[in-house]
């Protein structure tokens, strides 16, 4: 049977630490359902209060975490 995909919108996820619980609360989430639901998150691809982005990740398209969920990491120029 396929899995359930779930898309996620969040404005910070993994790497970011800065915005605290949301992000933690849904790398959780993530963790838990890992198994059973193909999970995609659209983020930006800058920290809470930060100005630059994250310098390991690539922005505008789709990368794949070790967690097992896909993630989009968007510019400033692609939230517009």
């Amino acid at each position: 049977m396929k899995r359930p995909q779930v898309l996620v919108f969040i404005d910070w996820y993994l790497p970011g630490f800065r915005a605290g619980g949301p992000v933690r609360s849904l790398a959780n989430l993530v963790d838990h359902l890992r198994d059973r639901v193909d999970l995609h998150i659209v983020t930006t691809d800058t920290d809470y209060t930060q100005e630059r982005p994250y310098p390991d990740v690539q922005p505008d398209q789709w990368t794949a975490l070790p967690g097992g969920e896909r993630v989009w990491y968007a510019s400033r120029k692609g939230v517009n």
